[in-house]
């Protein structure tokens, strides 16, 4: 680790202090002119009205009493039929984490969240471009910046106070942290990952073989105590959070949109579960059996394989959502890199188109099909489906441009 001189010290002083005032400057405003008077990030509401109600009041996250709050939270009364009903779907762990703002009004606790949010997806493209050794001028750094915030999948996110960015910023912070031989803080950021398990669970697993196969232990030592302290922390304060954590999920699923292989085969093919769990099998099983050809490969080709795993992971998870989609940004940004490396007199110019067209396309997909407030299936495919067909079939360009 370089030491740093007292000028660059200053330096990193005043960006922190400078971060820190333009923070605390946003949360105010967005109170003032939005969560003051349009109360919403209903997803994270559920999670934080279930943990403000263990802490103050001693009631089970998962418990019916907890429910019926959370949808007169977000209704005035109880939810319909056709609505969701709220539960609280997360590992109890969750409740941990939310301990500091379950004492604020919600207005302000919201306003604090969104804005948060709206920090790690700027964290989030530049960790992108970081693993990829990618300096865009700065103009191009700040449109690339502006085009995630406004990107169909990070600004639902955001509205929706979605837990995926939190998710998505670990993960990919843990891949910077693999980068820069911080091992620990790899492996803690991969355990706190797992508050929303389904978003990264075969990653997780292909990464902690890759460090296995380099005997890199900091980095399977730091998941272990992370996993070791939130789990045992949950158990001793709600010793049956697995089962209800469990039924909690099972009434999730029961109304929300499965899998994208789940929208193909069961929506669109009438196929049902036993075609599903086939098509995800089949996908799950020939994404572990070519493991193994990269575990001992160079980074380019770990950047590649793990970039596929979190694709691949969400394809077959038994539910997904638009929101989750932010964790594909590096991979994304990797087929970007590759276009100006591959084709240096107008990848550039390709790059932008792509990123255009998809930051506008998505849009006017939900726009053209959306009813009422809900997603049509059909917003679920085009992304993950793309990008799995691209990094398979593009292989060796982006295994180079990963490589740099």
């Amino acid at each position: 680790m370089p030491t740093l001189t007292p000028d660059a010290r200053v330096t990193r002083w005043m960006i922190v202090i400078l971060l820190a005032a333009f923070f605390v400057a946003d949360v105010i405003a967005t109170q003032v002119v939005f969560t003051s008077r349009v109360p919403g990030a209903n997803d994270f509401f559920v999670a934080w009205e279930s943990a403000r109600s263990f802490w103050r009041d001693g009631l089970s996250p998962y418990s019916d009493d907890v429910r019926m709050r959370v949808q007169i939270g977000m209704y005035g009364r109880p939810a319909r039929p056709d609505e969701d009903p709220g539960p609280f779907a997360y590992p109890f762990y969750i409740v941990l984490t939310l301990w500091p703002l379950v004492w604020w009004s919600y207005s302000w606790v919201q306003a604090f969240w969104i804005t948060l949010l709206e920090f790690l997806i700027v964290a989030i493209t530049l960790m992108s471009l970081w693993l990829l050794r990618w300096k865009p001028a700065p103009l191009t750094l700040a449109a690339c910046v502006l085009g995630t915030l406004f990107f169909y999948n990070s600004a639902r996110a955001i509205v929706l106070g979605q837990y995926a960015i939190v998710v998505a910023a670990c993960v990919i912070g843990a891949l910077v942290a693999l980068r820069a031989e911080r091992d620990w803080l790899a492996g803690i950021l991969l355990g706190l990952s797992t508050i929303k398990p389904q978003m990264a669970f075969l990653t997780i697993l292909y990464v902690l073989l890759w460090c296995a196969v380099r005997r890199r232990w900091k980095v399977i030592g730091g998941l272990a105590v992370t996993m070791s302290a939130l789990i045992g922390l949950s158990f001793l304060l709600l010793p049956s959070w697995v089962s209800d954590f469990l039924r909690g999920v099972q009434g999730y699923t029961m109304h929300e949109i499965g899998s994208p292989v789940w929208i193909i085969t069961q929506y669109y093919l009438r196929l049902g579960s036993v075609g599903e769990w086939i098509v995800s099998g089949a996908i799950g099983l020939a994404l572990v059996a070519a493991w193994p050809r990269t575990l001992r490969d160079d980074w380019g080709a770990f950047m590649w394989m793990s970039h596929l795993t979190l694709v691949v992971s969400n394809l077959i998870a038994l539910r997904t959502a638009t929101t989750n989609y932010v964790i594909f940004y590096p991979a994304m940004w990797l087929v970007a890199r590759a276009m100006l490396d591959h084709w240096p007199g107008y990848g550039r110019w390709l790059a932008a188109l792509s990123g255009v067209a998809l930051l506008v396309g998505l849009w006017v997909l939900f726009a053209m099909t959306v009813t009422g407030k809900a997603e049509h299936p059909l917003v679920y495919l085009p992304l993950p489906f793309g990008l799995a067909l691209i990094l398979v079939i593009w292989r060796r360009a982006l295994v180079v441009s990963a490589h740099k």
